[in-house]
């Protein structure tokens, strides 16, 4: 309609998969489509369609986080962020699409310590009915359905302030037992 095209996902063609993650997402408070690639030593863009400025430079990504072929490719939206799963590190990372910020979302009680059976365990996130989801194959035992969900900080330690003391938790929704 207007004419607008960009190259939004370079790839070079020496290598399969693509050097960098990246994800998509709508910010509907500010009625945006934004992408985000990050590169392996940590560089973070932004291009926000429509606005013309092109590719955005965000800085780097701090610390370990910086090894694509490690992490899952496609940044998976939910609660305003892009979310991926780090799996050297078993940590979830996400972009804030208002803030354009990365941040490490506190992991699921199912994440289990450095030097865990990779063979035994398999993890994947997921977005299923507006939440962030990760399910846990535990091989020969069972499915496990995490969700991420917002409560009121409050009710956790047994009182009923009033206030908007909220935060983020994770809870097991569904589990499939293998018989």
């Amino acid at each position: 309609m207007t004419k607008e095209y960009v190259n939004l996902l370079e790839k070079n063609p020496d290598q399969d998969p693509p050097d960098y993650i990246s994800g998509f997402g709508y910010l509907p408070s500010s009625n945006e489509y934004k992408i985000v690639r990050v590169y392996p030593e940590g560089l973070i863009q932004v291009y926000t369609l429509g606005s013309g400025s092109g590719w955005r430079e965000k800085g780097e990504i701090k610390g370990d986080w910086k090894r694509p072929y490690y992490i899952s490719n496609a940044g998976m939206l939910a609660n305003g962020a892009l979310h991926w799963l780090d799996y050297a590190t078993m940590k979830i990372m996400a972009f804030d699409l208002a803030e354009e910020k990365f941040e490490e979302v506190q992991s699921p009680p199912c994440f289990l310590p450095p030097g865990y059976d990779g063979k035994k365990h398999h993890f994947q996130l997921r977005v299923l009915g507006r939440f962030l989801r990760v399910i846990h194959l535990e091989l020969d035992k069972a499915v496990d359905i995490w969700s991420l969900r917002k409560i009121n900080s409050n009710k956790i330690d047994n009182r009923e302030e009033q206030g908007s003391n909220q935060c983020w938790t994770w809870s097991k929704e569904f589990s499939i037992l293998y018989t």
